[in-house]
């Protein structure tokens, strides 16, 4: 029983490290206040520091470094425009505070599983992913559950309008809201394919899997259309990893099946016994399909996102080092919300090339440098790598939040030996 309970405590601080809820009774943001507590911990406590670090080798200089650059044209932006909009020197304190955020977390792991595995990372993942879109959709289903959760989050006016004015016509998302929604969902459904496409399951497994697979991806794409991107990689791992080993596809095909049925007869039940109005979920969600199956060529979304294209910069100077500008009178700076764009007119070419460097580096220290998918680690990196650069056309991401946990997977005598040797001969 007791350990049932540290499970569950557990998981909530895992769901808090990923969707980030901020609650009213938590004082300042999650990754401060964690943060703090984590760096503490890091800082106090030697022999566990030791300990978890030997275990998985998830030093966090390497991490900090890997920023320095883009760190130093942030600044060089904002001096040489003479702005006070340190959006990016801030960043870097956040992923300092993530890093024992998230370290105070596998402390728990280390604790309660003895090891760190990428196939206990995954299922927490999973689970963390279903909690939230279930949530999302009783919060739409029950007014008075989204009135109780809202009532517990710190919300800005620019948040609670948005939520007022959308309330009905789409999921909202708990914690992470909208298109940071979408992003974390995504990377779930390509984490999901990635587990079924790397270890061995059995039936049941897989087809728990694959339904989660399909809650997720339909509940998700009511909160946020971009977990399509994310929906669209995991399907072609899917693929893949169903007709890997001829001996096993009808048990595969049938393990889908089994897995479609389920989620149908679920699905069915929950409209059923619903009063709300899924057709104007259906709307928001699906309405690209509708677009493409009716001949049509584009959204309303797709519209707004091609006109801001139009929006660039009109001097070198802008282009190369940018305007150190991210909001401007409570809107967007030029009121652009493309990724690309909005770093072009913060810092530049120089410093988005920086800022697309790190985020590749940041994926190769926590996945490829460690091995921690095995031989297929390097592609792994490269997928994400390229699902951050897709998503970057629509709006400002990264992973490093939600790959960290992956930092602190136990390594393995063979693949430790190789790392020690390595640093021992530098």
């Amino acid at each position: 029983m007791e350990k049932i309970l540290l499970k569950l405590l557990l998981f909530l601080y895992f769901f808090i490290m990923i969707y980030k809820p901020e609650f009213v009774f938590i004082p300042q943001s999650d990754n401060t206040f964690f943060g703090l507590i984590g760096l503490c911990v890091y800082i106090f406590n030697k022999t566990l520091r030791n300990q978890i670090i030997i275990y998985s080798r998830g030093y966090p200089f390497p991490l900090f470094k890997a920023y320095i650059p883009v760190l130093l044209v942030a600044l060089l932006s904002i001096s040489i425009n003479m702005t006070t909009e340190i959006l990016y020197v801030k960043y870097f304190i956040s992923i300092v505070f993530s890093y024992f955020m998230v370290y105070l977390g596998m402390i728990g792991f280390y604790k309660i599983y003895k090891e760190v595995t990428p196939q206990i990372i995954i299922k927490y993942l999973i689970f963390a992913s279903l909690i939230h879109v279930i949530i999302s959709l009783l919060m739409f289903v029950v007014p008075t559950i989204n009135d109780l959760l809202n009532s517990l989050v710190k919300l800005n006016e620019d948040e609670i309008d948005k939520l007022e004015s959308t309330f009905g016509a789409r999921l909202q998302g708990f914690g992470a809201l909208f298109y940071t929604s979408g992003l974390i969902n995504g990377f779930v459904l390509i984490m999901i394919a990635i587990s079924l496409y790397l270890y061995k399951t059995s039936i049941t497994q897989k087809v728990l899997y694959l339904l989660s697979f399909a809650v997720i991806f339909i509940i998700g794409i009511m909160i946020a259309r971009t977990i399509m991107i994310g929906g669209a990689f995991a399907f072609m791992i899917l693929v893949v990893s169903l007709f890997k080993n001829p001996r096993h596809i009808a048990r595969n095909l049938i393990t889908l099946g089994i897995a479609s049925f389920l989620f149908v007869i679920l699905l069915v039940k929950v409209v059923e016994t619903s009063n709300a109005d899924f057709a104007l979920l259906s709307d928001f969600g699906f309405e690209i399909f509708k677009v493409l199956f009716e001949g049509g060529g584009s959204t309303h979304s797709t519209d707004s996102m091609l006109n801001m294209y139009k929006i660039l910069p009109e001097s070198e100077k802008t282009w190369l080092i940018g305007d150190a500008l991210w909001i401007q009178n409570g809107l967007y700076y030029k009121e652009v919300d493309i990724g690309y764009l909005r770093n072009i007119f913060y810092f530049g070419i120089i410093g988005s090339a920086f800022l697309y460097l790190y985020n590749y580096r940041c994926l190769s220290i926590i996945i490829s440098k460690r091995y921690v998918f095995g031989s297929i680690s390097k592609k792994i990196t490269i997928l994400l790598f390229l699902y951050v650069l897709i998503l970057n056309f629509k709006g400002t991401i990264d992973l490093y939040t939600y790959i960290l946990p992956f930092y602190f997977c136990t390594i393995y005598p063979n693949k430790k030996k190789k790392i020690l040797n390595s640093q021992t001969h530098n």
